[in-house]
């Protein structure tokens, strides 16, 4: 997992739900234009009107897509109440056999799909569920009875092989449909999960990883010292943080722990990890690739840096800057020490580090 910045994991705007919306109506347009040919070619008649008032449709619809949330939902809604009709008047027409009942699977699929519905809620999500379900299972029967017991002037007569390929065709269409509604469905609830386990694991103010997430990395740290791994860890403090917050605010105060992250964050890698342990304490976890002078070594520059950098200015005229220093305790991991025992010792040489003057390391 990578932190570095502060709500690096954003959900999509609206203005890119915008774009795909666009996108979805200029599809619909283009599936309606090749019908539209399609029949016209064939001479259904009845298949062209409908097809007509479908392109009228999104084009009059279109400028609401440049409107407000408001204007999306009844946007959402006409396209679904637009696809119904389709459905409805070609089953009519072409009859029962012709398969475009198989687009009512489909749609009800799409409500797995959020965007199709933006204003569905957590509250709502059940009776909405049951209402949807409700509404096309009566058209699905409606269109049942009436095509297999009633008869109309406007019906166009498809061959067995027309009614075939277009069985078919529609069923590949509404099947393809539900194949990408559960692909779409299924990366959502995977960037959900992702965005809620990275919110979990990261710190919001630093962007560093949390305590959590620390300790997750300790455990498996551990786990692996089943193959002669080792590890060490470094306990940072920032000298007197409190008169920093008491003395120009608690503005100034977060300035410095992000800046001080941000120090952290430079120095890690994929063997050194970097967290806030809670508070002004950051920890640091070096894995068995690093070697523990190594460390020592990262860590008197991480010393050094912080030593020498302006965190913030005062509000004061003219302003002072701000400036802090950070002291450390290190621990390396021994045969038979716990995760606890091994955090204790690190606080251990923590304390001794400003019981000595601050400013300094102690392993």
């Amino acid at each position: 997992m990578e932190f570095g910045t502060p709500n690096a994991y954003e959900i999509k705007t609206f203005k890119k739900d915008l774009i795909l919306y666009k996108k979805t109506t200029i599809l619909l347009l283009s599936f309606h234009v090749y019908f539209l040919v399609l029949a016209l070619l064939t001479g259904f008649n009845y298949i062209v009107i409908i097809n007509v008032f479908s392109i009228l449709f999104y084009l009059i619809a279109f400028p609401l897509l440049k409107g407000s949330k408001k204007k999306i939902i009844i946007y959402s809604h006409l396209v679904i109440f637009e696809i119904m009709l389709h459905i409805f008047f070609c089953t009519l027409i072409l009859g029962w056999e012709s398969g475009y009942k198989y687009w009512l699977f489909s749609l009800l699929c799409s409500y797995l799909f959020p965007y199709i519905t933006p204003d569905r809620t957590k509250k709502d999500s059940v009776k909405d569920a049951i209402k949807r379900t409700i509404v096309m299972f009566i058209e699905f029967v409606v269109l049942y009875i009436i095509t297999h017991y009633f008869e109309f002037p406007f019906t166009n007569e498809l061959s067995k092989t027309g009614k075939t390929v277009l069985s078919i065709g529609n069923a590949f269409a509404a099947f393809g449909a539900i194949a990408l509604f559960t692909v779409a469905y299924t990366r959502q609830m995977e960037y959900k999960y992702s965005v809620l386990h990275n919110v979990a694991d990261s710190d919001q103010l630093t962007g560093l990883g949390n305590r959590y997430y620390m300790n997750d990395l300790l455990v498996k740290l551990e786990r692996n010292n089943a193959e002669n791994t080792s590890y060490s860890v470094a306990m940072l403090d920032i000298d007197f943080f409190k008169n920093v917050n008491d003395s120009y605010g608690h503005d100034k105060g977060d300035m410095v722990l992000k800046g001080i992250a941000s120090i952290l964050i430079k120095n890690s890698s994929d063997n050194i990890k970097a967290g806030r342990w809670g508070g002004e304490e950051f920890l640091l976890i070096a894995d068995g690739e690093v070697e523990f002078s190594e460390f020592i070594l990262i860590l008197e520059k991480i010393r050094h840096e912080v030593l020498n950098t302006v965190f913030a200015f005062t509000d004061e005229k003219p302003p002072k800057p701000i400036k802090c220093t950070i002291s450390v305790g290190v621990a390396k991991y021994e045969e038979n020490l716990s995760i606890p025992e091994v955090i204790k010792l690190a606080d251990t040489n923590l304390y001794k580090a400003k019981e000595n003057g601050r400013n300094q390391i102690i392993y």
